[in-house]
Protein backbone atom coordinates (compact mmCIF):
# COMPACT_ATOMS: atom_id res chain seq x y z
CA UNK A 1 0.00 0.00 0.00
CA UNK A 2 1.36 3.60 -1.40
CA UNK A 3 0.48 6.02 1.56
CA UNK A 4 2.48 9.44 1.13
CA UNK A 5 4.40 9.89 4.59
CA UNK A 6 5.45 13.54 3.99
CA UNK A 7 5.64 16.53 2.22
CA UNK A 8 8.48 18.81 1.52
CA UNK A 9 8.59 21.66 -0.52
CA UNK A 10 11.88 23.91 -0.76
CA UNK A 11 10.34 26.95 -2.14
CA UNK A 12 13.03 30.15 -2.98
CA UNK A 13 10.33 32.89 -2.66
CA UNK A 14 10.55 36.54 -1.63
CA UNK A 15 7.48 38.45 -0.97
CA UNK A 16 5.91 41.12 0.65
CA UNK A 17 2.94 40.00 2.50
CA UNK A 18 0.55 43.45 1.94
CA UNK A 19 1.62 42.79 -1.51
CA UNK A 20 -0.92 40.54 -4.11
CA UNK A 21 1.34 37.56 -4.50
CA UNK A 22 0.74 34.87 -7.58
CA UNK A 23 0.98 31.69 -5.25
CA UNK A 24 1.50 29.22 -8.78
CA UNK A 25 2.82 25.84 -9.03
CA UNK A 26 4.27 26.28 -12.02
CA UNK A 27 6.94 28.20 -11.17
CA UNK A 28 10.92 27.07 -12.11
CA UNK A 29 11.86 27.68 -8.30
CA UNK A 30 10.48 24.96 -6.56
CA UNK A 31 10.58 21.93 -6.32
CA UNK A 32 8.65 18.67 -4.06
CA UNK A 33 10.42 15.65 -2.56
CA UNK A 34 7.92 13.25 -1.90
CA UNK A 35 8.35 10.33 0.45
CA UNK A 36 6.14 7.23 0.33
CA UNK A 37 5.81 4.21 2.00
CA UNK A 38 5.53 1.03 0.27
CA UNK A 39 4.76 -2.32 0.54
CA UNK A 40 8.98 -2.94 0.69
CA UNK A 41 9.87 0.46 2.78
CA UNK A 42 10.69 3.76 2.17
CA UNK A 43 11.30 5.89 -1.36
CA UNK A 44 11.62 9.13 -1.97
CA UNK A 45 11.45 11.22 -4.93
CA UNK A 46 11.23 14.11 -6.25
CA UNK A 47 9.74 16.87 -8.75
CA UNK A 48 10.92 20.06 -10.21
CA UNK A 49 9.09 22.41 -13.41
CA UNK A 50 11.70 22.93 -15.68
CA UNK A 51 12.50 26.07 -18.09
CA UNK A 52 11.80 23.84 -21.20
CA UNK A 53 8.09 24.61 -22.90
CA UNK A 54 6.35 23.52 -25.94
CA UNK A 55 3.08 23.94 -27.38
CA UNK A 56 0.23 21.48 -27.06
CA UNK A 57 -2.47 22.57 -28.99
CA UNK A 58 -1.81 26.16 -28.73
CA UNK A 59 -1.05 26.08 -24.92
CA UNK A 60 2.30 26.22 -23.33
CA UNK A 61 3.19 23.89 -21.11
CA UNK A 62 6.43 23.31 -19.10
CA UNK A 63 8.39 20.19 -18.66
CA UNK A 64 7.78 18.38 -14.81
CA UNK A 65 10.82 16.62 -14.51
CA UNK A 66 11.12 13.63 -11.42
CA UNK A 67 14.37 12.25 -10.18
CA UNK A 68 14.47 9.12 -7.77
CA UNK A 69 18.53 9.56 -7.33
CA UNK A 70 19.35 11.77 -4.36
CA UNK A 71 23.01 11.51 -3.68
CA UNK A 72 23.47 11.90 0.53
CA UNK A 73 27.16 12.88 0.11
CA UNK A 74 26.58 16.09 -2.03
CA UNK A 75 22.80 16.43 -0.92
CA UNK A 76 22.12 16.91 -4.48
CA UNK A 77 19.59 15.26 -6.95
CA UNK A 78 20.80 13.58 -10.01
CA UNK A 79 19.12 11.49 -13.08
CA UNK A 80 16.27 14.09 -13.92
CA UNK A 81 14.14 12.57 -16.58
CA UNK A 82 11.14 14.24 -18.14
CA UNK A 83 7.48 12.96 -16.56
CA UNK A 84 4.78 14.83 -18.13
CA UNK A 85 4.05 18.32 -19.45
CA UNK A 86 2.38 20.50 -16.69
CA UNK A 87 0.88 24.22 -17.36
CA UNK A 88 -1.37 26.77 -14.75
CA UNK A 89 -4.37 28.77 -15.98
CA UNK A 90 -6.73 30.80 -13.82
CA UNK A 91 -6.32 28.72 -10.55
CA UNK A 92 -6.63 25.46 -12.46
CA UNK A 93 -3.26 23.38 -12.75
CA UNK A 94 -3.32 20.86 -15.43
CA UNK A 95 -1.09 17.79 -17.09
CA UNK A 96 -0.63 17.00 -20.41
CA UNK A 97 0.51 13.05 -20.64
CA UNK A 98 1.30 9.74 -22.66
CA UNK A 99 0.71 7.68 -19.37
CA UNK A 100 -1.95 5.24 -18.69
CA UNK A 101 -3.55 4.85 -15.61
CA UNK A 102 -0.85 4.17 -13.22
CA UNK A 103 -1.32 4.71 -8.65
CA UNK A 104 -1.09 8.16 -8.47
CA UNK A 105 -3.20 11.20 -9.30
CA UNK A 106 -1.39 12.10 -12.73
CA UNK A 107 -3.96 11.67 -14.57
CA UNK A 108 -6.26 14.23 -12.59
CA UNK A 109 -9.97 13.99 -11.64
CA UNK A 110 -11.16 11.37 -13.93
CA UNK A 111 -8.19 8.59 -14.12
CA UNK A 112 -8.40 6.48 -17.73
CA UNK A 113 -6.12 5.31 -20.41
CA UNK A 114 -4.91 8.27 -22.20
CA UNK A 115 -4.32 7.81 -25.85
CA UNK A 116 -0.82 7.18 -27.18
CA UNK A 117 -0.97 11.04 -28.34
CA UNK A 118 -1.42 12.07 -25.09
CA UNK A 119 -4.10 13.92 -23.22
CA UNK A 120 -4.54 16.45 -20.89
CA UNK A 121 -6.09 16.45 -17.69
CA UNK A 122 -7.18 18.93 -14.55
CA UNK A 123 -4.79 18.36 -11.78
CA UNK A 124 -6.18 21.02 -9.30
CA UNK A 125 -8.84 23.38 -9.12
CA UNK A 126 -8.12 26.33 -6.52
CA UNK A 127 -11.59 28.22 -7.80
CA UNK A 128 -13.54 25.58 -5.75
CA UNK A 129 -16.00 26.75 -2.66
CA UNK A 130 -17.39 24.50 0.49
CA UNK A 131 -19.96 22.33 -0.80
CA UNK A 132 -18.89 22.04 -4.80
CA UNK A 133 -18.12 18.17 -5.45
CA UNK A 134 -15.65 16.60 -7.81
CA UNK A 135 -16.00 12.85 -8.97
CA UNK A 136 -13.33 10.77 -10.83
CA UNK A 137 -12.73 7.23 -11.07
CA UNK A 138 -10.20 5.47 -8.58
CA UNK A 139 -8.13 2.85 -9.56
CA UNK A 140 -8.31 0.10 -6.62
CA UNK A 141 -5.46 -2.53 -7.04
CA UNK A 142 -6.46 -5.71 -4.49
CA UNK A 143 -3.99 -8.24 -3.56
CA UNK A 144 -2.72 -10.68 -6.11
CA UNK A 145 -2.56 -7.55 -9.00
CA UNK A 146 -6.11 -7.36 -9.53
CA UNK A 147 -7.52 -3.54 -10.06
CA UNK A 148 -10.85 -2.19 -10.26
CA UNK A 149 -12.31 1.10 -11.30
CA UNK A 150 -14.93 2.60 -9.21
CA UNK A 151 -15.99 6.07 -9.20
CA UNK A 152 -15.72 8.12 -5.85
CA UNK A 153 -16.86 11.56 -5.58
CA UNK A 154 -15.07 13.87 -3.04
CA UNK A 155 -16.56 17.14 -1.86
CA UNK A 156 -15.23 20.35 -0.46
CA UNK A 157 -15.69 20.47 3.12
CA UNK A 158 -13.47 24.16 4.16
CA UNK A 159 -12.18 26.69 2.37
CA UNK A 160 -9.66 29.00 4.40
CA UNK A 161 -5.97 29.83 4.62
CA UNK A 162 -2.43 28.61 6.37
CA UNK A 163 0.46 30.57 7.20
CA UNK A 164 3.81 29.11 5.83
CA UNK A 165 6.60 31.22 6.62
CA UNK A 166 4.99 34.51 7.30
CA UNK A 167 3.08 33.87 3.88
CA UNK A 168 -0.52 32.86 3.78
CA UNK A 169 -2.05 30.74 1.69
CA UNK A 170 -5.14 29.45 0.37
CA UNK A 171 -6.52 25.64 1.69
CA UNK A 172 -9.22 23.39 0.64
CA UNK A 173 -10.27 20.40 2.54
CA UNK A 174 -12.01 17.64 1.13
CA UNK A 175 -13.93 14.53 2.55
CA UNK A 176 -15.23 11.58 0.49
CA UNK A 177 -18.34 8.97 2.08
CA UNK A 178 -15.78 7.14 3.88
CA UNK A 179 -13.97 9.29 5.60
CA UNK A 180 -11.18 9.74 2.98
CA UNK A 181 -9.52 12.83 3.39
CA UNK A 182 -7.40 15.39 1.60
CA UNK A 183 -6.08 19.01 1.72
CA UNK A 184 -4.80 21.04 -1.48
CA UNK A 185 -2.30 24.09 -0.51
CA UNK A 186 -2.41 26.90 -3.29
CA UNK A 187 1.08 27.05 -4.81
CA UNK A 188 2.05 23.52 -3.53
CA UNK A 189 -0.34 21.00 -4.26
CA UNK A 190 -1.69 18.08 -2.29
CA UNK A 191 -1.28 17.25 1.11
CA UNK A 192 -0.21 13.44 -0.62
CA UNK A 193 2.37 15.04 -2.73
CA UNK A 194 2.63 16.98 -5.88
CA UNK A 195 0.51 14.18 -8.79
CA UNK A 196 -0.54 11.92 -5.66
CA UNK A 197 -4.37 13.89 -4.96
CA UNK A 198 -6.92 11.29 -4.03
CA UNK A 199 -3.99 8.37 -4.58
CA UNK A 200 -5.35 4.81 -2.09
CA UNK A 201 -3.40 2.39 -3.71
Amino acid sequence: MKLVMLLVLAVVMSANLSAQISKNIVDTTKQWNVVVHCWNGYMTYSYRVSNEDTLIADKVYYSLQMSYDYDTITNTWSKWFQRDWIREDSGRVYIFTNREVDTNGSKGWTMCKSQNTGAEYLLYDFNLQVGDSIGFTREYTFWGGYSESMFAPVRVTKVDSIEIDGEFYKRISFKDSVDFMETWIEGIGSDKGLLESFNLS
